[in-house]
């Protein structure tokens, strides 16, 4: 019996002190401080982001919604520079200061997106080391240190000092959670990808989506940081694999203490929620009234999925593999609407490639068994065919030969018309007319047309025309006009035109007298060269564009977001030049002048015209040059110049200065470097100047029949002389 009463008294005490750990467990209060940074700046050797602080303000409302983070404790900086980030570390270590003095746990976030490499991060043109980074964080007086970085290579965070992946999540029994958990968007050799469509990266958008609920995979109406992290790591692997950087696996390093997981958002304490019901499967988009992509997923039949979504309208779109159904969702304060199969309506489905879909990927194809196949027919007009074409009866053309005007259903043979061709649907066979073709739907083969090409949506195949070639679509073949190229969609082909090519998005190549695309990734040939957003090469006499990511080769290359510098420098020759560097990521133009007193023997010259006109040597021409990435702030240049040296204001003779330069700059500040190297010189100058110009030794002459020679030249000669020498140039980048 004694034995059993102590038992019994042990048993209470454990339950006891068990009850009261919970007690003082959750007597223990949270806050939590967030630091947010969006930066679309990486530099001028890198492309400028569109959506890194759209990024940033997603992450901010998903935490004033549903994390747990009030205005008061939350910092959002956008595009700042190295200065301007320490300044933000050194507000939230005040902010977080404040707080530790109180009996509170202290949570941060820190959510960066933007530019990054594998040293660190890319803040315009400084970077932030990740040991650096690493150091601040872990200075700042927080009990939970939670950093999301979503930019290239960021993985390499994951890997300073020797850290290790932990078996992810696994808390052991300490009283309370405390240490790290960094979280990056790709491993430390990938990219981090943006989308058009999504209207952000593809891993801020799955964790966001994941925050609002997707993630809550035991229906608990918390999301864990566990949860959060797998739901991210699974959709951003899915929706990369097919892109064209490659699939982009997020990574992480977790050192947590304490017992129970992490919750970073909590549904229950939103206003407004959004409960799918489990007879609803597929992948899932919800938008709000403004059309923004605001939560994505992949829906389990069978699992009920609750979302924390802002008061409003939204817009629901379930795809399954067959069909595609919608409905509209309104949400207000207070109240929990359940979104059920049955208030799902049917779409259509369209029978072409879906934009975005993976390579083979296509929407299944109408019907076609009402259709009539018709192997051959033979029509003048449209009034005068055989066969005859009855009244509500569809058909499908295998061949057809016209003269003048033919219009069908289907086409999937070859046309031959002396006029005019008009499908207003589908296309899959050449048509050739001496006139004009037009195709309202799908094209999939090929049009010749003496005249113009007209495809109103969509076309596979290449298009040939003597005049013209139209399509407002999506081009993935080849257009080859005598006049003009014009898509008002995509290109993914080639076009070749005469006069000129225009297009909204390229992915191909433009030949042309003028070459016009919005956003360019191919090859653009032409005398002048015109794009938006170009990630591949221009080549022409003149290249225009917002930004490239790539090159741009020309006499003259102007570039919105590519490089504009003013170059002052001295060298052998000229002690004092400046120029005007602009153009792309890795080619420019330069544009330079410069002048030099004169080394002249004439100090007894009474002639004071000829004096005056000694004064000064002028130099002005330009050139072409490439400059590339070193290391660190380090980088090379090399260019070509050319130009005209002339004494004082009265010389009419034809001095040519051909300069190659090689040298090397290292950046300061965003607009200041240094820069220097070497160049070899060459100068073709009138034999009565060159005696006159103190520029290397002199090479070689001409006799009086104008024969150039090598070997020196006496006083008696005249005509054109040849110097080659080596030189040096010093100076500085603004």
């Amino acid at each position: 019996m004694r034995t059993h009463i102590q038992a019994l008294c042990a048993a209470a005490a454990l339950v006891l002190c068990l009850l009261w750990g919970v007690s003082v467990q959750a007597q223990v209060q949270v806050q939590r401080f967030a630091l947010i940074i969006g930066a679309n700046d990486g530099g001028q050797e890198r492309v400028r982001l569109k959506f890194a602080a759209t990024d940033a303000q997603s992450f901010t409302r998903v935490l004033d919604e549903l994390g747990g983070v009030p205005q008061d404790n939350r910092l959002v900086v956008l595009d700042p520079d190295m200065n301007g980030l320490q300044k933000a570390f050194q507000q939230m270590a005040a902010m977080l200061a404040q707080a530790s003095d109180q009996p509170t746990r202290v949570e941060l976030l820190m959510y960066y997106s933007g530019h990054s490499d594998e040293g660190g991060l890319l803040l315009g043109e400084e970077r932030l080391d990740y040991k650096t980074l690493r150091q601040m964080l872990e200075a700042l007086p927080a009990d939970v240190r939670i950093a999301i970085l979503d930019s290239c290579a960021s993985g390499a965070m994951t890997r300073i000092k020797g850290g290790q992946r932990q078996p992810p999540f696994m808390i052991d029994a300490a009283s309370e959670v405390k240490g790290h958990a960094y979280l990056t968007s790709s491993s430390a050799d990938e990219v981090a990808q943006e989308s058009d469509a999504l209207g952000g990266s593809f891993f801020t958008h799955y964790l966001v989506s994941g925050l609002r609920g997707a993630a809550d995979l035991n229906s608990d109406g918390r999301v864990t940081l566990n949860e959060a992290y797998q739901f991210a790591f699974n959709e951003t692997l899915a929706r990369t694999e097919n892109t064209r950087s490659g699939a982009q696996h997020p990574a992480y390093d977790i050192q947590l203490s304490g017992t129970g997981d992490l919750v970073l958002t909590d549904l229950r304490g939103t206003s407004a929620r959004l409960v799918i019901d489990g007879g609803v499967s597929g992948r899932m988009f919800i938008r709000d009234q403004q059309g923004v992509l605001v939560v994505e997923l992949f829906k389990q039949p069978g699992r009920v999925v609750e979302l924390g979504l802002e008061p409003g309208e939204y817009g629901v779109t379930v795809k399954e593999e067959d069909r595609l159904r919608q409905a509209t969702v309104i949400l207000t304060d207070n109240h929990m609407a359940t979104l059920t199969t049955g208030e799902l309506e049917s779409v259509t489905m369209e029978a072409n490639v879906a934009r975005g879909a993976g390579p083979g990927v296509e929407a299944p194809l109408e019907d076609l068994s009402g259709y009539r196949h018709v192997p051959l027919k033979l029509s003048l007009l449209p009034s005068l065919e055989y066969p005859f074409q009855g009244h509500g009866q569809k058909e499908i053309v295998h061949a057809s030969l016209n003269l003048g005007m033919a219009m069908f259903d289907r086409l999937e043979g070859v046309q031959i018309g002396a006029g005019v061709n008009w499908i207003r649907e589908d296309t899959r066979g050449p048509q050739i007319v001496g006139g004009l073709n037009i195709v309202e739907n799908n094209m999939r083969g090929a049009q010749i047309a003496g005249g113009a090409n007209l495809v109103l949506n969509d076309a596979r195949g290449p298009q040939i025309a003597g005049g013209f070639n139209y399509v407002e679509g999506t081009s993935k073949g080849v257009q080859v006009g005598g006049g003009a190229n014009l898509v008002m969609g995509d290109v993914r082909g080639v076009q070749i035109a005469g006069g000129f090519n225009y297009s909204n998005d390229m992915k191909g190549s433009q030949i042309s007298t003028v070459n016009i695309a919005r956003d360019m990734a191919g090859l653009q040939i032409g005398l002048v060269n015109v794009g938006r957003r170009v990630k591949g090469t221009q080549i022409g006499l003149v290249n225009v564009a917002q930004s490239v990511d790539g090159a741009s080769i020309g006499l003259l290359n102007i570039v919105e977001e590519g490089q504009l510098h003013l170059d002052i420098w001295g060298s052998d020759i000229l002690p004092l030049q400046a120029g005007v560097r602009f153009g792309g990521k890795h080619f420019y133009t330069i544009l330079t002048g410069g002048i030099r007193a004169p080394e002249t023997n004439n100090a007894n010259d009474t002639d004071t015209d000829t004096a005056k006109d000694e004064e000064l040597i002028w130099f002005f021409g330009g050139g072409l040059g490439g400059n590339f990435p070193l290391r660190g702030k380090w980088g090379m240049d090399i260019d070509a110049i050319a130009g005209q040296l002339r004494l004082g204001s009265k010389n009419d003779h034809t001095n040519t200065f051909y300069r190659m330069r090689v040298g090397v700059n290292w950046r300061l500040y965003d607009h200041l470097a240094f820069f220097g190297g070497l160049s070899a010189n060459f100068l073709v100058a009138d034999q009565l100047d060159r005696a006159r110009f103190p520029f290397g030794p002199q090479l070689g002459g001409s006799d009086e029949d104008g024969v150039i020679f090598f070997g020196g030249s006496g006083p008696e000669r005249s005509g054109t002389t040849l110097s080659i020498w080596p030189g040096a140039f010093i100076g500085i980048r603004i």
